[in-house]
């Protein structure tokens, strides 16, 4: 049996190992201490202990064992630092359901062995002037609406993070028709998608008005999701081996995280790494132990979604509100989470195994089309949207339907003079 092993693969797989046991440390020292009051318990369990460890050095070795695609390769590594280890850490500290980590190496799983099955896709290419023009026209017409809604009501204090929360208060009334689709359509896949586009074809007007039009999007609209994007499109548009990709972006986060943990341990400052670890890492696996103990007898069958005009919805709130209010005490807090928590909470164990197939099959679908790797920036949005938002928010809201498209007719074309 032959394995497909280089050196950052090698890196990698040490790198991986560093960062689960950094958050593991800091689950137990600096999450379970501050936040406590939130569900964050430290509950030790020897057999759970080498449980976890048994199936984290698995997980990793069977990552890079004789691994084929290297999309597949940076998709994998990815969820496995956002979804596997944090998920691991609550399961062997806090007593919760053991579905969820089962469903989530399931998925993984998934996720791995697409990669040994093929297709075709047969679909009309787009000439690359013919894709220019399209992106040019439809980012100017998405563009268009909010530029007319938000030129009178700007508040450049936001580019310092400040009045933030204010801003999102008091655009809330500013919403038009479709903006919620329109605003992550433009910001996640098409303003992102003319960057990389024109950095690739050295348009570098195109470029910074993109970037300009990113920077208006995160004044007006106050979302720190936009800010830190543009960071991660410029990111990975370099270094074109996606193993390469992989290293340095784990690198990042070794270095994010030391950072953080510097700055409380001697300075005090608890802010940056509790947005860092606790908020990013912890938060959704602790969220996904409340969806799975809140819906555990009666899933709502997507009466809340896709199902609403045909299945009776018996709840007063929405269901973010209802894990809020059940879990963190706060009728305020919208708990929204990712896939898994959505799969069980509309149809228990099938649920997850079903939004798990869909979007390994959408990810195999990505690596079929054989993408330029310079655009993986805005796959990796697509990636972490999944960990934050229902499926179908993410296909349809988030923009990930819409990426397929423009991925099959625009960004087909792997080779780039």
């Amino acid at each position: 049996m032959k394995l497909f092993i280089n050196k950052y693969k090698v890196l990698n797989f040490f790198l991986l190992i560093l960062i689960f046991f950094f958050l593991e440390y800091e689950y137990k020292n600096f999450v379970t201490i501050n936040y406590k009051y939130m569900g964050f318990i430290y509950d030790y369990n020897f057999i759970k202990f080498i449980q976890v460890k048994i199936i984290l050095f698995l997980v990793l070795f069977f990552m890079n064992f004789k691994t084929k695609s290297g999309f597949i390769y940076i998709v994998e590594s990815i969820y496995i630092v956002f979804l596997v280890f944090p998920n691991l850490i609550i399961y062997e500290y806090v007593p919760t359901n053991s579905y969820i980590i089962k469903t989530i190496l399931f998925f993984v799983f998934l996720l791995h062995i697409s990669q040994y099955f093929n297709f075709r896709i047969g679909f009309r290419k787009v000439t690359e002037k013919q894709s220019m023009i399209l992106i040019l026209v439809v980012s100017f017409l998405v563009f268009l609406p909010f530029l007319l809604e938000y030129k009178n009501n700007l508040n450049l204090n936001v580019l310092s993070f400040t009045d933030i929360y204010d801003v999102r208060k008091e655009n809330s009334g500013h919403f038009f028709l479709f903006s919620g689709y329109l605003f992550s359509w433009l910001s996640k896949v098409i303003l992102p998608i003319l960057f990389v586009y024109s950095m690739i074809k050295r348009n570098f007007v195109i470029s910074f008005i993109t970037l300009f039009i990113l920077l208006y999007l995160f004044v007006a609209m106050a979302h720190k999701s936009i800010f830190f994007g543009i960071f991660l499109v410029v990111f990975f548009y370099f270094f074109e081996d996606y193993k390469k990709k992989t290293f340095f972006f784990l690198l990042v986060i070794i270095i994010g995280f030391a950072a953080s943990h510097f700055l409380y341990y001697s300075k005090g400052m608890i802010l940056p790494e509790s947005l860092l670890v606790r908020r990013v890492f912890f938060v959704p696996a602790l969220l996904n132990t409340f969806y799975f103990d809140f819906f555990k007898n009666e899933p709502l069958y997507f009466s809340y979604s896709i199902f609403r005009n045909f299945v009776e919805y018996k709840h007063e709130l929405p269901p973010a509100n209802l894990i809020g209010l059940n879990y963190l005490n706060s009728l305020e807090t919208f708990a929204n989470n990712g896939f898994i928590s959505d799969g069980y909470m509309n149809w228990g164990l099938k649920g997850t195994v079903f939004f798990a197939i869909i979007l390994s099959f959408i990810f195999k679908l990505f690596d079929v089309i054989k993408i330029d790797s310079r655009y993986f920036g805005v796959f990796f949005l697509a990636i972490f949207t999944t960990i934050s938002s229902a499926l179908f928010t993410s296909l349809l809201t988030h923009g990930i339907l819409l990426l397929i498209f423009l991925s099959m007719f625009v960004l087909q074309k792997n080779n780039y003079e």
